[in-house]
């Protein structure tokens, strides 16, 4: 596969990653987020309160540590031309 991206739309990814870091970062402990990022962070349990929050606390530090890393990642390569297998 290869992706072919443009020094202007480097430079715009390196604006928008440490932006959407500060968002994810912002997410509320108990795992309020913002209706434009319920994706990240899905609602398991809507009927279930007390379930939700369970879930909220065993699995959002997880998901945002996935997330946060697959950032780091794309920031650490960004002005790379050719990626690893592992990259």
């Amino acid at each position: 596969m290869s992706i072919k991206i443009q020094d202007e739309e480097r430079q715009l990814l390196g604006h928008l990653i440490p932006q959407l870091r500060d968002v994810l970062v912002g997410v509320g402990p108990s795992g309020e987020v913002d209706e434009g990022m319920r994706r990240l962070f899905p609602t398991a349990h809507p009927e279930d309160v007390d379930n939700e929050a369970e879930f909220q606390a065993s699995q959002r530090d997880r998901l945002l540590a996935v997330r946060l890393d697959r950032l780091d990642l794309v920031e650490s390569t960004l002005s790379a031309e050719r990626l690893t297998d592992s990259e």
